[in-house]
């Protein structure tokens, strides 16, 4: 069996690369290929919206490098998991510490954090999405888009 030091090596060692690769999508997703640098749909069944530019990295749209993004988010998850369970014995001791008055304290505390936590990344999983058109998203937002034809404005 693989001594626990060198397996922490290796788990810590895919977790950097793992953080390496979300970072750069991230960079990538926010500066090099931004919202709005051509996505392959979602533009609408006008005239001319065939003809508008897609930005492409090595062959692959923001929708695509965004899908990357997400499978590394994933692995980078998991990795961390077994990492944390790898040093759940250290974990309990420092939450636990020495006996003393504080001990309870320092346990409410961290539990408290820790469902704290889990509920704010669990939010927006919770929460209900609602629907709109990018037409009157822009109106909403005070954007005044350039002025559309008639048969292309969507009903109200």
């Amino acid at each position: 069996m693989m001594k626990r030091v060198r397996l922490n090596a290796i788990i810590d060692a895919i977790a950097l690369v793992g953080f390496m690769g979300l970072a750069s999508t991230g960079l990538l997703l926010r500066y090099q290929l931004p919202p709005g640098s051509g996505g392959m749909t979602g533009r609408g069944t006008g005239r001319g919206n065939m003809l508008q530019p897609v930005e492409l990295l090595w062959g692959l749209t923001r929708h695509e490098w965004g899908d990357y993004h997400y499978w590394i988010a994933l692995g980078l998850f998991a990795v961390l998991s077994v990492h944390l369970l790898l040093h759940w014995n250290w974990i309990v001791c420092v939450v636990r510490g020495k006996p003393s008055e504080a001990s309870g304290w320092r346990l409410a505390i961290g539990l408290f954090s820790f469902c704290a936590v889990t509920l704010a990344m669990a939010l927006p999983m919770l929460s209900s999405t609602t629907s709109t058109t990018r037409y009157q998203l822009q109106q909403q937002r005070g954007e005044l888009p350039p002025p559309l034809p008639d048969h292309d404005l969507p009903s109200q």
